[in-house]
């Protein structure tokens, strides 16, 4: 009788399986094969057969059947031994994010203290941390805070935020209750809570009284006083309260015959008010001004005077003619100022100077000859003499001011 002959069973089919049908990137997932064979018998073939991945700039599979995401996106994975293919099976592979390794909140920027009713700044600031304490910048999810110690008190603003770049940024919350201890709480849908370190509410500043930060000074009767004088606004602490813009008046408080010129009423900036514009009319010493505004405790400033307008009484050379050649620029430009009866220069005067020739009047000067003056000076930029001459002597002279004759000097060949 003929001996049986064995035969080997052979592969009928192929199933693939996974745990999820999702993975995301930067992350594995297992996958096995289970082969079916021509006997009934079920064998694990997860290293026996070749996996492919149809989209691998999304992912890879190696032989072990591991798949490892490289981006976001959809692929197709399958497995073939002995010309039997597997199932196929389709894979999501979604982006880092709440879902992707996110474990937990923290703190960024902490809660300041700050008064009750006030904006809490700089801006609270709660980041979406993984487990490696690394923050998750394509996170998405909407972060809530709460008041977790002081809980009778209110927080207001917008007290949850969508994260951007992993970070929800909360720029307009404040408390309405004075207390120490505060501490909120973050927390978003499927990450571990965050708790702030403790910070405190105190009473809003109350501004109390007036007091000039940069005093009057003495001027002469009909100019502005400068430097711009500047009232402060303070609390009982003496501390500038920067949040108040309450009008301040300034009116004279001696020597009240006095007119006070310009702009008496000022709304204070950041808790000052500057004066810029103001002027007295009359000649007297002793000045003082009182700064006042509602509510609040008068200023009285420091004494100053006002003073005889500088009159212009005569001229002097102040750039004196230089020798030069006939026919060439007398450089550099002659000047002339105009000076009060104490040789001090008068700067607002702008009196029309005139050059002449009173030496060697033969000659001719060429330029222009008559000349404004600029903050009390005149200046002859353009002039020149025809003639070679020794001794020149120039004379300047001006409506109702005393003449002056300047120094000798040569026009040569």
């Amino acid at each position: 009788m003929a001996e049986a002959v064995s035969v080997a069973a052979t592969l009928v089919s192929l199933n693939i399986s996974a745990d999820s049908s999702s993975v995301n990137v930067n992350n594995t997932l297992q996958f096995t094969a289970l082969g079916t064979y021509s006997d009934d018998a079920v064998e694990d073939v997860t290293a026996r057969v070749s996996w492919n991945s149809t989209d691998q700039v999304v992912g890879i599979i190696g032989s072990t059947g591991q798949f490892t995401a490289l981006a976001a996106g959809n692929t197709t994975i399958q497995a073939s031994q002995d010309d039997v293919d597997s199932n196929a099976l389709s894979l999501t592979v979604s982006p880092l994010d709440t879902a992707s390794g996110a474990t937990h909140l923290a703190f960024l920027v902490q809660p300041s203290s700050t008064v009750a009713g006030a904006t809490i700044t700089p801006a609270i600031q709660v980041e979406i941390l993984d487990s490696d304490n690394n923050r998750v910048t394509d996170a998405t999810t909407s972060i809530t805070l709460v008041i977790s110690r002081n809980t009778s008190s209110t927080l207001s603003g917008t007290t949850t935020v969508a994260a951007v770049d992993g970070v929800a940024t909360f720029s307009d919350l404040s408390i309405d209750n004075v207390a120490i201890g505060y501490l909120l709480d973050a927390t978003a849908d499927g990450l571990t809570d965050a708790t702030s370190d403790n910070f405190e509410i105190d009473e809003p500043v109350v501004a109390t009284h007036l007091a000039f930060l940069v005093q009057p000074s003495s001027t002469v009767a009909g100019a502005i006083i400068t430097p711009a004088i500047q009232v402060e606004i303070l609390d009982s602490n003496n501390n500038r309260v920067t949040d108040t813009t309450t009008s301040i008046t300034l009116i004279i408080s001696r020597n009240t015959s006095s007119t006070l010129s310009g702009t008496t009423t000022v709304a204070a900036i950041d808790g000052v008010a500057t004066f810029s514009d103001l002027s007295i009319d009359n000649v007297a010493i002793g000045y003082l001004l009182d700064a006042s505004g509602d509510g609040l405790t008068d200023a009285t400033s420091a004494n100053f005077e006002i003073d005889e307008p500088a009159v212009a009484t005569h001229l002097a050379f102040l750039v004196q003619p230089s020798s030069t050649v006939a026919g060439a620029i007398i450089t550099p430009a002659i000047q002339v100022e105009i000076l009060d009866s104490n040789n001090n220069r008068v700067t607002d005067a702008t009196t029309s100077i005139t050059l002449v020739i009173s030496r060697n009047t033969s000659s001719t000067m060429s330029g222009t000859t008559s000349v404004a003056a600029i903050d009390g000076i005149a200046t002859f930029s353009d002039l020149s003499i025809d003639t070679v001459a020794i001794g020149y002597l120039l004379a300047a002279t001006g409506d109702g001011l005393t003449d002056a004759t300047s120094a000798n000097f040569e026009i040569i060949t």
